[in-house]
């Protein structure tokens, strides 16, 4: 129970880094100079961002399809992650 748990908090820690470069690329670009962005990809006809960049002004949103998908991602990555890592390589650390 207690890996289900931190399965759940890896997936929550990936929300967590998607929601911050989501808010923080409008300023970025805005920073670069570009003055004209609008970027919505979509993945099944469901929007994973909305980013908007104008002249003096910025816009994003993080939508629900890109929380839930990197959400599943990083609880994905935590069931893979011990999986990559060679088990020598983990005995030399302890």
């Amino acid at each position: 129970m207690a890996k289900f748990f931190k399965a759940i908090f890896g997936g929550i820690s990936f929300l967590i880094i998607y929601i911050i470069v989501i808010m923080c690329t409008p300023i970025v670009l805005s920073i670069l100079g570009y003055s004209d962005v609008d970027s919505k990809p979509t993945i099944l006809k469901y929007p994973l961002y909305v980013i908007q960049v104008r002249e003096d002004e910025f816009f994003s949103e993080a939508t629900t399809a890109g929380l839930l998908i990197s959400f599943i991602f990083g609880i994905i990555l935590y069931y893979l992650f011990p999986l990559l890592i060679p088990k020598k390589w983990k005995q030399k650390v302890k």
